[in-house]
């Protein structure tokens, strides 16, 4: 329990989503009906294990603040010591950097260009920068970690294959906005969560970048059919969640311990909005990752409960 604490094993299952929605919604504007099973699982793994590096990152850097604030968490109680932390942390980004899509091995197998392991790189940059510097700086440290989300969005996009046609899929770019936005949102909230704060508009962006993205993406499709119905009621659902946990908050003076917990339920609807952009695509994979990750959003509810999201 202390090392799925560490690793905030119920936003594990919001990170592959980010990925493969990426790779989904760019196959559909470059007009590609078919896709690489081994580029899926290589996303979803780089993706679990970048952010499962960057949370345990996080507690390594917050140790001395988390012994004042958070003295339960598994570091400052000592149930995991720093120098297990520090070697785990170390094994987790050599696992991403060894599957991420533009790697030797998968520029190799996939014909993937390096494109996607510039972004990597920058992610990982956009990572570090935050849990050792931007986080100390409100603003900053929110959009770099909306950025962090965006730039995961963006290595499905580079995944797609070699000399990606840019001029083609520019409308994927309005949904990396969207989710930059959206845990921007989140994460401005999340940084007094130790103490009472007064909620104001920021909590409704992420309902109103998710809703915006919508018209970004589908207006430019080439093909605009029925079948958008079912992401549309993706969509939906997702902004009612959103909205649901803001109504909650907005205009209102929060507790530590209730910010706390909206921050999981402002977190768990990203699995819809990934679900959303992956439907778009009307492949049979694209309906067995969808599945997969609602599954994921039951888990990670579930499993809220006992193991803190934020």
């Amino acid at each position: 329990m202390p090392w799925l604490r560490l690793l905030r094993l119920p936003n594990l299952f919001t990170a592959p989503g980010d990925s493969l929605a990426g790779y989904f919604l760019a196959s559909v504007f470059i007009g590609n009906k078919t896709v690489s099973l081994w580029t899926i699982v290589l996303l979803a793994v780089t993706s679990v294990f970048i952010y499962a590096f960057g949370v345990v990152m996080n507690d390594l850097v917050d140790y001395q603040e988390d012994c004042i604030h958070r003295p339960e968490r598994p570091l400052p109680s000592g149930r995991i010591n720093r120098q297990q932390a520090t070697w785990i942390c170390v094994q987790l980004w050599i696992i991403a950097s060894i599957c991420c899509p533009g790697s030797s091995i998968s520029i190799f197998l996939l014909h993937i260009d390096s494109n996607s392991l510039f972004v990597f790189v920058v992610l990982f940059i956009t990572i570090a920068l935050y849990n050792m510097w931007l986080k100390h700086y409100r603003l900053a440290g929110s959009i770099a970690m909306g950025l962090c989300r965006g730039l995961n969005f963006l290595l499905g996009v580079t995944a797609t294959g070699f000399d990606v046609p840019y001029g083609k899929i520019w409308p994927v770019f309005v949904p990396f906005a969207a989710v930059t936005a959206y845990i921007a949102a989140v994460t401005w909230l999340a940084d007094k969560e130790n103490e009472e704060q007064n909620v104001g508009f920021v909590v409704q962006i992420p309902a109103i970048a998710t809703a915006m993205a919508w018209f970004g993406t589908v207006l430019p499709l080439p093909e605009k059919t029925v079948a958008l119905a079912i992401p549309a009621v993706f969509l939906v659902l997702t902004v009612f969640l959103q909205e649901q946990t803001a109504g909650k908050l907005y205009h209102k003076t929060v507790s530590p311990k209730e910010m706390q917990q909206s921050i999981g339920a402002l977190l768990r609807p990203l699995v819809f909005w990934q679900v959303t952009w992956i439907l778009f695509s009307k492949t049979t994979a694209a309906y067995v990752v969808a599945v997969l990750l609602i599954v994921g959003w039951f888990c990670a509810k579930a499993l809220s409960k006992a193991i803190a999201q934020s």
